[in-house]
């Protein structure tokens, strides 16, 4: 019995050299994001992290205890928010520019010049700045689970805080636990 694409219909064709191979190393590259990824999740984690700070703003009765961890909390879910909206811009650039390259490469009527792509910063292997990046990393990492368990703790220590500020803090601490857990577990978290 033969194999499933022997026959006349599978005839064996070079690849062309100028086509990528499926799968090959500029899929691999583009982005850790998709362009089409929604802005869904930024924009909500942008909204959560303005209203836990205006919430423990406005709650000043409330121990510092717990104000000062929602604060920085507040603080950094926003600014992670922000991040990952300018991950999805670049990714989207990335993706533009490749479809316009490959429209051009294909052949078609409009033989412009393609403004140059996104420029990607390229780090040699062994540089000090890898190296000190990546003694640097575990310890961020490491202290952004501390602020979530900061966070959880203070909350459930003040019971008689405004429920907003109770809920909210607590959906923050398990947002910044879950990313910071993610992140260690990607990153292996290795010693200092």
């Amino acid at each position: 019995m033969g194999h499933y694409r022997d026959g006349p219909a599978f005839t064996n064709v070079p690849p062309d050299p100028d086509v990528p191979p499926r799968g090959s190393r500029l899929t691999v590259v583009r982005s850790r994001f998709s362009a089409s990824r929604s802005l869904l999740e930024p924009l909500m984690i942008i909204v959560i992290g303005l209203a836990l700070g205006l919430v423990d703003q406005t709650s000043s009765e409330v121990s510092g205890a717990l104000r000062i961890p929602a604060l920085i909390a507040a603080l950094v879910l926003v600014g992670q928010g922000l991040n990952i909206l300018e991950d999805v811009r670049n990714a989207r650039q990335v993706e533009e520019f490749v479809r316009e390259r490959d429209r051009v490469a294909a052949g078609a009527d409009d033989t412009a010049v393609i403004p140059p792509g996104p420029v990607q910063q390229v780090v040699v292997a062994g540089s000090e700045d890898e190296a000190s990046e990546s003694r640097r990393t575990p310890t961020r990492i490491y202290l952004v689970l501390l602020l979530a368990i900061w966070l959880g703790l203070a909350t459930l220590a003040y019971p008689t805080a405004p429920l907003p500020l109770i809920l909210l803090s607590l959906l923050a601490a398990y947002l910044i636990f879950a990313k910071g857990w993610r992140t260690l577990q990607t990153t292996g978290g290795g010693n200092d």
